[in-house]
């Protein structure tokens, strides 16, 4: 008899190769950790846990993850993406289609109909209520829909050339293939109800993961030089720094110190789509970094010559002034300027090293995963530094920093955020229990009626027919997951919906002044041309959406804005010390093309 071949174990990976139930409704099991060193190649024995991966690349790639870091990414990225959509990108549609030239970013897409104001609103419309839709209850249908929708939006013209588009393609594509699992899968329930023993995250760990979740976003968007919500609503001051700085403490002593247990990391999954992000966020940055050693970046011109923010010209007056920088000191301008530079090449070398390591952080145990997590801190402070400097690079830098927050953050402190950010998921699924049989139709109505609504009355171009898509869209998916008995992802189909009309409501026409940067672009664009008559009509639409129209300025700096002169003068007078308040909208150019079209008509009407 020949020597029996010892079969070799495969590596089975199926769709986001998870090893937590993607659907709460597919299974009444609950996962063990047996189950989970099965579903990850790992056994446990007398001596811990051993691996059976064999390779490498195969322990990399689909070794363990903390459930979290892509439960987290997938879902703020689509909410931080539908905002995107709607508040920045939609303004600049008036451009489109202009003299019926177009240049696409592929070839191909060149046979495709000339892009329209309509048309890039519309996809626009429809990618940030998809994605909406998508980061409450996720598919992989929808998810790849939502890949096809945003990159074409983009592709579609070389008018959108912020490059960074392409790498938040890849990020959506690579969502087809994350785990989907629901949140009480993830973070146990509420514990609203009776204290069950799968609890675990106990109430302090979760009111210190708001904490963190809301004042970290806070100081991150006032660090970055943007009106955090806290500063619109007490003002910039010590007062607002204080407030900050004790919730994140309170927020990070609750996490830590406060004793209710065992700090549970969660149940770990395999998730080689976030290995593998995380893998094309280091190539982009080392390529970044190797870009920059050309002479011109090296010696500090190229920044130079971008740095031209009240910011860095604050800290170039630091560095040559009499105290000079600390630690460094007092240096010339053209040496302040090298350093910059090299500063950055090095960040950039750091960035790509910590994400290389940091997506499989949780294989590192005591110190070691802490100073991984501290490499985190070299892109922090490349994007944050980019959003100081006034860079014209869209939301990139927020993109950046939230994937950052989820890769680098250890787990004992990102689990208590996701659990505060998932509570009213989690709340609500254990409040509704099993959807009954018309619950999903239910939602759908409400749902589809109000995302409807909202898009037929935004009045911008290609709102109406986006709206018929998304609702043609909802109800395929509602009577697909019926018909499939998944009367949960039917019902959170539906209740995304809602979240998404409402969202897209306030975000557009409530909060920001999306119709009335649309609208004047166009007017300003039709004026150039000398068409007058569709001119004004974009003037006199663009003031009538302006919101505050009244702001405040002292030299380059800008300040609030309000709705009447009133209010406006009255703040600027409190803050004193060169403060003004004069209009910000078009009405003096709705005048002068009002006045130039009827002397225009005067005239033709002498002739």
């Amino acid at each position: 008899m020949g020597k029996r071949k010892k079969k070799k174990p495969k590596l089975r990976s199926s769709k986001g190769s998870s090893s937590i139930p993607k659907d709460e409704s597919s299974s009444g099991t609950k996962l063990t950790s047996n189950d989970s060193a099965k579903a990850t190649g790992t056994s446990k024995g007398k001596g811990g846990s051993r691996e059976r991966l064999e390779s490498g690349f195969d322990r990399y790639f689909f070794g363990q993850v903390a459930a979290v870091r892509p439960y987290l990414l997938l879902r703020l990225t689509l909410l931080l993406l539908a905002f995107d959509c709607w508040v920045d990108l939609i303004p600049h549609a008036g451009r489109y289609g202009v003299g019926d030239f177009n240049v696409a970013h592929f070839g191909i897409l060149e046979l495709l109909p000339t892009p329209t104001p309509g048309l890039y609103i519309g996809t626009l419309v429809l990618t940030g209520w998809l994605s909406l839709v998508m980061a409450v209850r996720p598919a992989r249908v929808g998810l790849a829909v939502l890949f096809g929708l945003y990159t074409y939006g983009w592709s579609m013209s070389m008018l959108d050339s912020y490059q960074h588009h392409y790498l938040i393609s890849l990020l959506l594509f690579s969502f087809m293939f994350f785990p989907v699992p629901a949140a009480t899968e993830v973070f146990g329930p509420t514990g609203t109800g009776e204290e069950t023993s799968e609890k675990d995250l106990r109430r302090g760990r979760v009111i210190g993961g708001f904490l963190l979740l809301v004042f970290v976003a806070d100081a991150t968007m006032a660090a970055c030089g943007v009106r955090s919500p806290l500063d619109r609503l007490l003002g910039e001051g010590t007062l607002v720094i204080g407030l900050r700085a004790t919730a994140i403490l309170l927020g990070a002593l609750l996490i830590l110190m406060v004793d209710e247990g065992p700090k549970s990391e969660g149940k770990p999954t395999s998730a080689w789509a976030y290995v593998s992000f995380c893998v094309t966020c280091a190539i982009v940055y080392f390529y970044t970094a190797i870009t920059k050693l050309a002479p011109d970046w090296r010696e500090g011109h190229a920044l130079r010559r971008l740095g031209n923010s009240d910011a860095f010209q604050e800290l170039q007056a630091q560095a040559i002034g009499p105290e000079g920088l600390p630690v460094i000191g007092t240096m010339e301008v053209d040496s302040f300027w090298k350093l910059m530079a090299t500063g950055a090449i090095l960040v950039q070398l750091v960035g790509a090293t910590g994400y290389l390591l940091a997506a499989k952080q949780e294989r590192f145990g005591g110190w070691k995963r802490y100073l991984i997590a501290a490499l985190g801190l070299a892109p922090l402070s490349f994007h944050v530094g980019a959003e100081r400097m006034e860079l014209e690079i869209g939301w990139f830098s927020y993109y950046m920093l939230l994937v950052l927050f989820v890769v680098f953050l250890p787990v004992e402190i990102l689990r208590p955020v996701g659990a505060a950010f998932s509570w009213p998921a989690r709340f609500l699924r254990e409040r509704l229990g099993d959807a009954p049989r018309g619950a999903p139709w239910l939602f759908l109505g409400v749902g589809l009626v109000s995302s409807l609504a909202v898009a037929m009355s935004l009045d911008l171009p290609g709102t109406s027919v986006a709206g018929g898509l998304l609702s043609a869209m909802l109800v395929v998916g509602v009577v697909v997951a019926e018909r499939k008995g998944r009367l949960s992802d039917a019902r959170g189909w539906g209740i995304g919906a809602i979240v998404a009309g409402g969202a897209m409501l306030v975000s557009i026409t409530l909060l920001n002044d999306v119709r009335y940067d649309y609208y004047r672009f166009v007017g300003g664009d039709h004026r150039r041309r000398g068409e007058l008559v569709e001119a004004l009509e974009a003037y006199e639409k663009a003031n009538e959406y302006q919101l505050y129209p009244w702001c405040l300025s002292k030299g380059r700096e800008r300040g609030e804005c309000f709705r009447t002169e009133e209010t406006a003068r009255a703040r600027a007078a409190e803050l004193g010390d060169g403060w003004t308040a004069a209009r910000s909208d078009r009405k003096e150019k709705e005048d002068e093309v009002r006045e130039r079209l009827e002397r225009q008509r005067a005239a033709e009407g002498d002739e």
